[in-house]
């Protein structure tokens, strides 16, 4: 008997930084854009998401720091 494994899905979307928000757009369904609840945002001008941990990086030429924030409530 053939059973097959479970497959989880994988998210597939783009991260869109518009210097005082960062948007989410599903690359599955593009009608599903979302503003990420980030803190310290003024003028984000690089990403980087940890796909693992569901954290991204951000960088804010105001603040002129790096700042991390996960998605996942951890």
């Amino acid at each position: 008997q053939s059973i097959p494994c479970p497959i989880a899905e994988e998210k597939k979307f783009l991260l869109l930084s518009l210097r005082e928000k960062v948007m989410r757009i599903n690359l599955r369904n593009f009608s599903q854009i979302e503003e990420l609840p980030l803190e310290n945002v003024k003028n984000v001008i690089s990403l980087e998401y940890d796909l693992n941990d569901e954290c991204i990086f951000y960088g804010d030429t105001n603040d002129r720091k790096i700042y991390k924030q996960c998605l996942n409530g951890a």
